[in-house]
This record gives structure tokens, sequence and C-alpha cells, in this order.
């Protein structure tokens, strides 16, 4: 269903390959996060704004369309939370960028919402 249905062309990859092409390519991994368990609740609140708003997502895409996302939303939601599928947030940038590039310290710092965050030089 997935493939066919929801995300054709699409191709899942478990993050140690990702990381391994993404430094064989050149780039230098800074940080991978794993959101499974926000992804859960994110998608557990689609299907629940979907269900609320069946009547218009119905009129929109049809019946068969809006059952199957329904489906779909519900069921990698439980997935997320039974800790069967992982998604994760990778941020890298070229290895060849690095020098003189200001980066956070922290994850945390990445995440803080300030005009200033507190940065260090890489070189």
């Amino acid at each position: 269903m997935l493939l066919k249905y929801i995300f054709p062309g699409s191709a899942l990859d478990d993050i140690g390959h990702t990381i391994q092409v993404m430094e064989g390519c050149g780039l230098e991994v800074y940080d991978a996060e794993n959101l499974r368990p926000h992804y859960g609740r994110t998608c557990r609140l689609w299907y629940e704004r979907l269900l609320a708003n069946s009547d218009a997502a119905i009129e929109q895409v049809g019946d068969e369309k809006y059952r199957m996302w329904l489906v779909y939303i519900a069921a990698v939601a439980r997935t997320f939370d039974l800790g069967a599928m992982r998604i994760y947030q990778t941020v890298a940038t070229k290895r060849s960028m690095i020098a003189g590039n200001v980066l956070p310290p922290t994850r945390a710092d990445i995440y803080r919402n300030q005009e200033e965050p507190d940065l260090i030089k890489t070189d």
C-alpha cells in the first residue's frame, strides 16, 4: 500500500546506511536525532484532524483516497509508538565548507530561539 498508493517511487533507508552514503559523498554529519516519539504524536494529531475534517477531505480527494490516508496515518502512528519504525533528522554540510563555519556548540543551541545564539568557530 505504502509504495503503491501513498509514496510511489519512494524508498526507506536505515540511518546507518544514510550516514555512510552522506559521508561517502563528501558530507560531514554533525547531528542525527531520532524523532520517533515526536513523529508518533504528530501522526496521531494528523489522524485526529483528518477525522475531524472528513467531509472536506472527502470532497477534495474522494472517499477511497481519504480512507487510505486515514488508515495509513493511524498505522504509522502506532508503528512509531511501538518502536518498529524510526525517523531521523540529520544535519550535514560539505566537508570543504567546514573551515571558517560558525556552528552552534550543542543541539540545544540549534533549537534555541534567540536573535544572537552563542556560537563557536570551527577553525
